[in-house]
């Protein structure tokens, strides 16, 4: 289960992925046996998931929150992430699971601000 802004989401057990990405530039000193490199800071993270809807309307409510671009926390168990937005190019074609009757929807989400915090005290983790 994971929250967006105040909506809790079902979310299918193993697909969720965070990527973290680290921007850095080498330099090397022509003539000489020495690099250096700059440290360019972080990029935003992205959030991958499968969301589960159980119902047509649960599967509207997803829809919607991933076509806005509305800045919004996203919580992952015990932190969460600041000014989260759905990825535009994210995938809306919902899979329909006989058995159950549940949709699966593929999201993706941008971490515009890349450290997590905690969820109890709001300190960044690094």
């Amino acid at each position: 289960m994971i929250k967006y802004g105040d909506i809790a989401l079902k979310v299918e057990y193993g697909s969720l992925s965070i990527a973290k990405e680290k921007a850095t530039t080498v330099h090397h000193y022509a003539g000489t046996d020495r690099s250096v490199v700059f440290d360019l800071g972080r990029k935003a993270t992205r959030i991958a998931c499968r969301l589960i809807a159980e119902s047509e309307n649960e599967k509207l409510l997803i829809e919607q929150l991933l076509q806005t671009i509305t800045k919004r926390e996203l919580r992952l168990g015990s932190f969460f992430y600041k000014d989260v937005v759905p990825d535009v190019d994210v995938n809306l074609e919902p899979v329909r699971r006989l058995q159950k009757g549940e949709w699966y929807i593929d999201a993706r989400f941008v971490a515009l601000d890349p450290v997590p915090y905690n969820y109890e005290t709001g300190e960044a983790y690094y």
